[in-house]
């Protein structure tokens, strides 16, 4: 696995990246580049997620395997989870601040968030 913990990063790219079990634990991440990348098992513990300057670049998590990743305690501002798998993956007690997109997300317990009003809110 590879280590990037108490990092900080605007822009990280980690497109098509297999980071399976990498560990990002408190760290500061703008406006990053997830997609299409497989973090089956990422720590995301305590990571805080913004974005850069005006906003115009969300944290992007399009068409990624986030299964059984843990967001636990985690800041999320800004991100698309659209297409994303999110099997298994814990959120407690995060927190979730401005629009993040879920479309077709397949959430933690499994359900699909086109069949959850376009959310997995309820279903983490």
């Amino acid at each position: 696995y590879t280590d990037f913990s108490y990092s900080e990063g605007t822009y990280p790219r980690f497109r098509n990246a297999n980071m399976t079990h990498a560990v990002f634990a408190h760290s500061e991440l703008e406006s990053g580049f997830f997609n299409n990348a497989d973090l089956t098992y990422t720590d995301f513990n305590n990571v805080t997620f913004t974005l850069y300057g005006a906003g115009v670049y969300k944290n992007d998590f399009s068409n990624s395997n986030l299964s059984y990743s843990n967001f636990n305690d985690a800041s999320l501002y800004g991100l698309t989870f659209a297409n994303a798998d999110l099997t298994g993956a814990t959120f407690i007690g995060t927190t979730f601040v401005g629009n993040n997109v879920w479309s077709n997300t397949i959430c933690p317990d499994g359900t699909n968030s086109n069949d959850n009003g376009n959310t997995c809110m309820n279903n983490l």
